[in-house]
């Protein structure tokens, strides 16, 4: 059975740092340079986890919060496998995620569902994607990927539960576009991540972005009987302001009285909306952006939320909640600008 626990190690200075590419054709691919410079890999709609093995100590995993996570089916599978090899420690980087009786991956909530449940048997439903070997046996990893990712398949050659997440080297665009429609249209993995030359882009398949809920907005019948019937969100720029991109309705009964709550967190208020601690991030659909958009900057001081200014961006067309996020925070790498920009 796993074991959770809390720990102080802060992991998010492992996790790459990725644009965020609309479409497939917005990314510069260069298949005239080099061998072996690009490679296309599936991402996994799962919680980032650095992990840490040890022949003669605790191997473990430990999320972005602070989770630590010991004797989970994968992990001691990790385990087993690299016993086999010398290999005194070694630092991974991975997506843990949750699959279907078929083997088939689902999303994150699932994941979170699995961990928490009491049936360990859902543990054996959960996996480690390997997508990166930080360091081998107390060195830091200088490895292009494409050997990386050939090591790593050695040594889990003959895992069920940890594997490095399914990856090419294209040719072509052709390839990758293959590589698309055969993953992520067919199989249903969350998107792709390209690397190239030493840059490296995330693409997924909808016009989708993680944005911070600041507020709750009056002007419908809903508010008046407690239930939050339209969002107020916005994104997060580099000086750690809020710049709104619009307002979301289509929110389910339930969900709207639960939002509704959030006005216990006020910071402000006026006319149209009230205004609420920005802790609450959710995954927003849309079907296409207004571009060039005059679009209001908050901060918040000394617990007040306060309008700094505007910014030339863009609103969100036809927008609706697509996920709630509590793996996710209000932080520049979660809710960042760079998402639209």
């Amino acid at each position: 059975m796993a074991v959770f626990s809390k720990t102080d190690m802060d992991v998010t200075c492992f996790k790459p740092k990725m644009k965020v590419a609309k479409t497939l054709n917005d990314i510069p691919f260069s298949f005239e340079k080099m061998r072996r410079n690009i490679t296309v890999q599936v991402k996994a709609d799962g919680e980032f986890n650095y992990i840490k093995y040890q022949r003669e100590g605790e191997t473990f995993a430990i999320n972005r919060f602070g989770r630590k996570t010991v004797d989970l089916p994968a992990l001691n599978e990790l385990v087993s496998c690299l016993a086999a090899w010398n290999i005194v420690e070694a630092e991974f980087l991975a997506e843990m995620y949750a699959v279907d009786e078929n083997g088939k991956p689902l999303t994150l909530p699932n994941l979170i569902h699995y961990l928490k449940g009491s049936d360990a048997r859902l543990h054996n439903r959960i996996k480690l994607g390997l997508f990166d070997l930080h360091s081998l046996n107390g060195k830091k990893s200088e490895l292009i990927y494409p050997l990386k990712f050939e090591q790593m398949q050695a040594w889990f050659e003959k895992a069920q539960l940890v594997h490095v997440l399914e990856w090419i080297e294209p040719a072509t665009k052709e390839d990758v576009h293959n590589f698309w429609h055969e993953k992520v249209e067919k199989e249903k993995w969350e998107g792709l991540i390209i690397r190239q030359n030493g840059e490296t882009w995330k693409v997924k398949p909808n016009c989708d972005i993680d944005a911070v809920v600041i507020g709750i907005n009056k002007n419908n019948k809903g508010f008046a009987e407690g239930k939050a019937r339209s969002l107020k969100i916005a994104l997060m720029n580099e000086d750690g302001n809020f710049v709104e991109i619009g307002d979301c309705s289509g929110i389910g009964e339930a969900e709207s009285e639960e939002l509704y709550k959030l006005t216990e967190f006020k910071i402000g208020e006026d006319n149209t909306t009230v205004f609420v601690q920005p802790f609450v991030v959710v995954t927003i659909e849309y079907i296409q952006t207004y571009p060039d958009t005059r679009n209001k900057v908050y901060a918040i001081q000394n617990g007040v939320i306060r309008e700094v200014g505007e910014q030339t961006l863009v609103t969100l067309r036809n927008p609706h909640v697509k996920a709630y996020r509590a793996d996710k925070k209000a932080c520049v790498e979660d809710v960042g600008l760079n998402q639209i920009s």
